[in-house]
């Protein structure tokens, strides 16, 4: 936006100048911009799911690793190391619920389930892969609307090439675009 306001010839940078530019922007580039719309309600339902099981995962994997450094000390108190499973042992129970939602969630909707089988005859893509990936198509789809491509897929996830060149002269390798969804970029990479 600051360059687009430079282009414009504007300098000062205030609250009120900037909502204005805002507004010419928005007012300039309307047929452009496609209009938002929201997730539909199963897909919403399902994004939520995919989050909540990647924060349980989380958690999981936090306290296994506190359970392997309570392994090795030998003066660690046996109140923590049973509070450790405890909590280990609910957060399987609560990864577990998690799982059997989606799996019911996307079991449910037709589109979602027909969407997922399409994404696994991918190679690369595996049960891991797919829902993330289907999330990221989705959200990807209802930012771009009807004028969505796979090129825009790509660049919301991240993976598009960011060439760095002028004229006869390279400054650097062209590499991924560090924007877009990190989670699904590292989940594709270890699908590769």
């Amino acid at each position: 936006m600051r360059a687009w306001a430079r282009s414009q010839g504007g300098r000062a940078k205030t609250d009120r100048q900037d909502a204005l530019l805002l507004a010419r922007f928005g007012a300039s580039a309307q047929p452009a911009l496609p209009v938002w719309q929201p997730l539909a309600s199963e897909v919403g339902e399902l994004a939520q799911l995919l989050r909540r099981r990647d924060e349980v995962k989380d958690g999981l994997e936090r306290e296994r690793r506190r359970q392997e450094q309570l392994g090795v000390r030998s003066d660690a108190s046996t109140t923590v190391r049973a509070s450790v499973e405890r909590l280990l042992k609910t957060l399987q129970d609560e990864l577990d619920d998690l799982e059997h939602a989606i799996a019911e969630q996307v079991q449910q909707h037709a589109t979602l389930r027909t969407n997922k089988q399409r994404l696994l005859t991918v190679p690369g893509v595996g049960p891991r892969v797919a829902l993330p990936l289907l999330m990221a198509c989705e959200r990807s789809h209802a930012l771009a609307g009807a004028q969505g491509t796979a090129k825009g897929v790509v660049a919301y996830v991240g993976l598009d090439p960011q060439p760095h060149e002028s004229g006869a002269s390279v400054w650097q390798r062209a590499r991924i675009s560090p924007q877009g969804d990190r989670r699904v970029r590292a989940r594709l990479d270890m699908g590769a």
